[in-house]
Formats: C-alpha cells, sequence, structure tokens
C-alpha cells in the first residue's frame, strides 16, 4: 500500500539593506522600497489531485470493507484493530489536504467520502454498531461518486470485490430452517416456519393460513438490541402477509445474551415463503422456508 507524502511549504521572506558608496566626500544610502512587490513572487499551495488521493482511496475502502466482514464474523477484536487503523488514515489525509490545494470539484466529493468515513469510524469507537447500517448506505454513496466523477467509473478493489462475493452468496444460497445469519452483530436463527391451528377469537381478518416463525436472536452487537417482531412474511405468491394478534414476541436483549421469540402471520397461500427479519433501518436477512 502506498502511502501519501506530506509536503510543508514555508514562506521565507528576506528585506535587504544595499548600501553604496559613492563619492569620495560622502556615502549615500540606498533603501529597497519594501511595498515594491516586483522582486517577490508569490508560492501558491501544490495540488491535491485525484491521481495523488488514489492509493488512499483503495485503502481506506479496503479497510472499510474488511471492518464490515469482521462484523458479520462477530470479531469485535479485529473491528477494533482495523478501525484503528482507518483512523490513522484518515489522520494522514487530513494533514495531506491541509497543506495543499483542491479543486472545488474534487474537494466536494472528496469532503463526503471522508465525512461519511468519519462518522463511520467514530459510531464504531462508540460501538454504536446500529448506526453503521445506514451511515454504510452514506458511504456507499459518496464511493460511488468518487468513482463516477474522479475514477472512470472505477470503485476500489476491496469494494469490488465484497459486492461480487455478497452477489455470489445471495445467488448460491437461499437460507432456510435451521441456518442462520448475522449483521451488525445481531445472529438469527430460523428455528422453524410452520401453519398453526392456533386462531385469535377477536381477529376479523381471518386469514386463509397462519404461520408461526419460531426463531432465535443472539446480540453481540455491543449495545441492547429491542426485539419488535418487525418481520414480514410473503406467501408463495409474493403476497405479503399480515401480523397476527397471537403471542408475538418483544423484549430487550443486553450484549452478549440471546432470546428464543416468535411471530405469527395470517397468509393466503401457503407453500414456498419468504421470511424478512428487519433488523435495522433499510437492512434486514431473509429466510426461505416450505409450509
Amino acid at each position: 500500500m502506498k502511502k501519501g507524502i506530506v509536503l510543508l511549504t514555508g514562506f521565507l521572506l528576506a528585506f535587504s539593506i544595499i548600501l553604496v558608496g559613492c563619492g569620495n566626500e560622502k556615502n549615500d544610502i540606498q533603501v529597497t522600497d519594501t511595498n515594491d512587490k516586483s522582486n517577490f513572487k508569490e508560492s501558491e499551495k501544490e495540488k491535491f489531485t485525484p491521481k495523488e488521493f488514489e492509493s488512499y482511496y483503495e485503502s481506506t475502502g479496503y479497510l472499510y470493507v474488511n471492518i464490515i466482514n469482521s462484523m458479520t464474523d462477530e470479531d469485535l477484536q479485529g473491528v477494533n484493530e482495523l478501525n484503528n487503523k482507518l483512523a490513522q488514515q484518515l489522520d494522514e489525509i487530513e494533514t495531506l489536504m491541509n497543506n495543499k490545494s483542491i479543486d472545488s470539484s474534487f474537494k466536494v466529493d472528496l469532503n463526503n467520502y471522508l465525512n461519511n468515513l468519519t462518522d463511520f469510524k467514530q459510531n464504531i469507537e462508540n460501538s454504536n454498531y446500529d448506526s453503521v447500517s445506514d451511515i454504510s448506505y452514506r458511504i456507499g454513496a459518496s464511493v460511488k461518486a468518487l468513482a463516477d466523477n474522479h475514477y472512470d467509473e472505477n470503485l476500489p478493489a476491496a469494494v469490488t470485490t465484497f459486492i461480487e462475493e455478497r452477489e455470489k452468496d445471495q445467488t448460491k444460497k437461499e437460507y432456510s430452517v435451521g441456518d442462520k445469519q448475522t449483521l451488525g452483530g445481531i445472529t438469527v436463527t430460523l428455528v422453524s416456519a410452520d401453519k398453526t391451528s392456533e386462531r385469535n377469537q377477536f381477529d376479523e381478518t381471518k386469514p386463509k393460513n397462519v404461520i408461526k416463525v419460531s426463531y432465535k436472536v443472539e446480540n453481540n452487537s455491543g449495545n441492547e438490541y429491542y426485539v419488535n417482531s418487525d418481520i414480514d412474511v410473503y406467501d408463495s405468491n409474493s403476497t405479503m402477509g399480515t401480523r397476527y394478534p397471537l403471542d408475538n414476541t418483544t423484549g430487550k436483549i443486553l450484549n452478549g445474551k440471546n432470546m428464543n421469540a416468535e411471530y405469527y402471520a395470517g397468509v393466503d397461500e401457503g407453500g414456498n415463503i419468504e421470511i424478512v427479519f428487519n433488523l435495522f433501518s433499510d437492512a434486514s436477512l431473509t429466510f426461505h422456508a416450505k409450509i
């Protein structure tokens, strides 16, 4: 990984007094006019260009992706170590930028990207993992703006690999009963999904089928996590069911603890169903089952 070079520029202003002796009987003193700027050329800061930032564009993308991977693997030590390296990178970039000039179009996109990374870093430092999902979407948008506007639409290599691997995972495997998935330190295991004959006598929706979803939630996010039964169930026609008023589990899980939970949904059609656990804002885990 290449490292940027920090150039420190200084200005040295020398005011010279020239003593010239003329004549046989007296010396004439001549002094340069200090208001005359013709002898001085104003120095300009060197440009900070996309080419010069390119190695940081790659390295910060690499660190961000690997922090996300470590969170997925519940490797909190790895998360903290990588986040410290990201902090060092951001400090280096700030020092470099402070001593150079930047074209306005590049500056806007660059500052947006760096501000999002700084927000991400600070939330990791504070173990505020619930915010990581929202910040990640902002980072994705800002890294794409840099790619489109300054790097011929080329994303950092680590980001491209990360996207490709995630796409392969989605096409390669459908998670079903007995599988577990992790997002932001929260692990969900789908224990079972079955039709049930239980009914609520006061319910007026009267769905054709009621599905009982049993699942387990493990919290290793570093914070408390609240289970609120924010789950969507789609029937075999991809029609979203409705929450059915039985014993739907809600409750708080402390960090390092787990909870067994249940959710009931009313759907029209059986067969292959899809169950979506909405863990965070705009971030979810999807399972499939057959009933």
